[in-house]
Formats: structure tokens, C-alpha cells, sequence
């Protein structure tokens, strides 16, 4: 990732594009999560979709997106587990999952992703761009009763909590590819709305989310807006 240099609040890369400073949400592993205003139920499922998010974790285990209670056998996760990347997929009772091989380094930046390609039965994680893992899994469709959360488990405020910052989380319902992919990690401010399909994108204050309260506004046509539990929006530059 290029060096950034901060200079009368803008950052400016090694490449001379100058953009403004940004934006992330801090969680310090403690009830600390963004609840969104639905359950995205329609989306993950046996079909085409995708994730993208920059995260800075400081702890082993998080959650970076979820929907559903793993009490009733449903539900959906992308989170850090012993540093690692990991999903779950449960179905009344029938439960898919994957591992990254591996590790995130603690205290440093990336833009992680996950993207699930129906016709082809594959799950892949994204790091910074590049394909990290291939799992070759056959989904169950997954029925989601509770709103979807970022940083902790839906079904939870307690529980799988992000120690550290996450920034502009973006949900598509389709495949993105990995040219795509490699966009969105090209810059924190890449605009994910871009990428066809995008039915979620919240830019954790960089947005006109900016000083309005708990409020973490859905940048795409969707308003599925968040509302910030207990974590505080920050700013500084992400490098």
C-alpha cells in the first residue's frame, strides 16, 4: 500500500492524489458493534455475493459482518478467529465453514473480502486484493431472524466483538471480481457503489454520516443505515 503523508487534513499518497482524511469506527471488544437496519436475508444464500471491508484488529478473534442466531441453527459470519479468517454457514443444524491458512499481523491495516460463486460451489478470501484461499463448499440457504451486525454476532452484543477499527464494509449481491476486488483495496475511499450490485456500503463517518451522532449511514440506494453501540467514530489516515 502506498505510504501517506497527512498535510492540512488531507491525505495526500505517493502517487499525488490528494483525498480527504479518513474515517473508521474504533471498538474496543466490549459491547462495541454497528446494528443495521436489516437482516439481508435475501442476499446470503445459496447465490452470487460479496463482501469487502478494511479492518485493524488488535485482538485474536472478532466478527467483521453477521446475520442470524447460531441458537437456531441459522445464521452467517465473516470474522477473525485466532487471527485468521474465517465463515460460517448454519442451517438448521447444517453447518459449512472455512479457515484461512493465514494469519493477519495485529495493529496493521488490510482490506479483506469474501466472495461466493454459486454456479462453481466456491467460497474465496481476499486479502489486500489477491486471492488468499479457495474453498470449494456447497452453501446452504440461510434463513436470518435478526438484523445483521458489524463487529460483533448478531445474535449477540457480547459475544465475537472486533478489538480495534473497521472501516468501509461493503455488501454486493453478486460476484465481484477479483480485478474489482483489487480496486476496492486500492484505496480506503474507493467508491464501492462503483461495483454493479452494491446493497450496502457504510463508510463509517467519511460519508454524510460525519458528525451526526450515532448514525452510520448506508452510502448505497438501499438506507440500510446503522446505528453505532457503544464504539466512536475516528479519523487519521489509514496506511
Amino acid at each position: 500500500m502506498p505510504s501517506l503523508g497527512l498535510k492540512n487534513n488531507l491525505a495526500v499518497s505517493s502517487s499525488g492524489v490528494v483525498r480527504s482524511t479518513d474515517y473508521w469506527v474504533e471498538m474496543d471488544g466490549i459491547s462495541d458493534y454497528v446494528s443495521l437496519s436489516s437482516s439481508f436475508n435475501s442476499y446470503f444464500d445459496a447465490k452470487d455475493w460479496s463482501i469487502s471491508a478494511w479492518i485493524y484488529h488488535s485482538g485474536d478473534t472478532g466478527t467483521i459482518f453477521s446475520t442470524g442466531h447460531i441458537s437456531s441453527g441459522n445464521a452467517f459470519r465473516f470474522q477473525i478467529t485466532s487471527d485468521k479468517l474465517k465463515f460460517y454457514f448454519g442451517q438448521s443444524g447444517t453447518y459449512v465453514s472455512g479457515t484461512a491458512s493465514s494469519s493477519l499481523t495485529d495493529n496493521t491495516w488490510y482490506q479483506v473480502g469474501i466472495t461466493h460463486d454459486d454456479s462453481e460451489e466456491t467460497v474465496k478470501f481476499y486479502v489486500n486484493g489477491s486471492v488468499t484461499d479457495t474453498f470449494t463448499k456447497n452453501i446452504p440457504g440461510v434463513v436470518h431472524d435478526t438484523n445483521a451486525r458489524i463487529g460483533s454476532l448478531a445474535e449477540s452484543a457480547t459475544s465475537g466483538e472486533l478489538t480495534g477499527r473497521i472501516a468501509n464494509v461493503a455488501i454486493f449481491s453478486d460476484l465481484v471480481t477479483s480485478g474489482e476486488m483489487s480496486n476496492l483495496a486500492s484505496a480506503h475511499s474507493y467508491d464501492a457503489t462503483s461495483i454493479g450490485n452494491c446493497v450496502g456500503w457504510w463508510r463509517m463517518g467519511a460519508g454524510t454520516e460525519a458528525g451526526s451522532g450515532n448514525t452510520i449511514y448506508d452510502m448505497s440506494a438501499n438506507s440500510n443505515n446503522g446505528t453505532l453501540q457503544g464504539g466512536t467514530i475516528e479519523q487519521g489516515t489509514i496506511e
